[in-house]
């Protein structure tokens, strides 16, 4: 589900009868976690639901071949020249930029929402109160605690930022359950009563 901000732009925009969307995520990181993770989770629930959804990534970044493997189309940034998407969701600074700044000097009015992924802090400057302001129709941040702090950091109205929390698909897990629990712990050496430690995250 979009956030308000962004269904009442995109009323405006594409016609409220118009129910699937082209949407395009954008990803500069070249890193592989759970921001990574849950865009490709986004992008293929969007799918799923019938919409258009593109990538615009790094070629070598490793979300370009973990993209391309779950048949999510996968683009170049240079595809933003020719193209005019219904919403763009960026999702690291550089691409947030590189977005925000083409819609506004091409006049391309496309509706953008920036999804804030990590809590490292944001310098309080005019520059990033545009980014995180005015150039976006939404910003969505991945917990509530990360949601008051961009608040108040860049004096962002309340209402300019909800928090949606990363989803878990559970038949992953249920998938992963239904193995041969013994056959898994003798393949990667684990003795058969030994007790295994996991993370769930990942450690920089």
């Amino acid at each position: 589900m979009l956030p308000r901000g962004v269904t009442q732009a995109l009323s405006k925009k594409v016609g409220i009868e118009k129910r699937y969307l082209n949407i395009v995520h954008t990803e500069s990181s070249c890193g592989w976690g759970g921001q990574e993770m849950r865009i490709l989770s986004e992008a293929a629930g969007l799918l799923e639901r019938g919409h258009q959804v593109s990538l615009l990534v790094p070629e070598e970044a490793p979300i370009y071949e973990q993209a391309r493997r779950r048949n999510i189309p996968v683009t170049m940034v240079n595809w933003l020249r020719h193209h005019q998407p219904d919403i763009i969701n960026t999702h690291s600074s550089t691409d947030s930029w590189l977005v925000a700044l083409a819609n506004t000097l091409l006049g391309a009015d496309v509706p953008i929402v920036r999804t804030r992924h990590v809590s490292v802090a944001v310098a309080r400057k005019l520059s990033n109160r545009w980014l995180y302001g005015r150039s976006v129709t939404k910003v969505v941040t991945t917990g509530e605690s990360l949601r008051a702090e961009l608040i108040k950091q860049l004096d962002l109205l309340p209402n300019h930022v909800v928090s949606i929390p990363s989803g878990v698909d559970l038949d992953h897990f249920n998938r992963a359950t239904s193995c041969n629990v013994s056959s898994l712990r003798e393949s990667i050496g684990l003795p058969a009563g030994g007790k295994v430690i996991g993370i769930v995250a990942t450690i920089r």
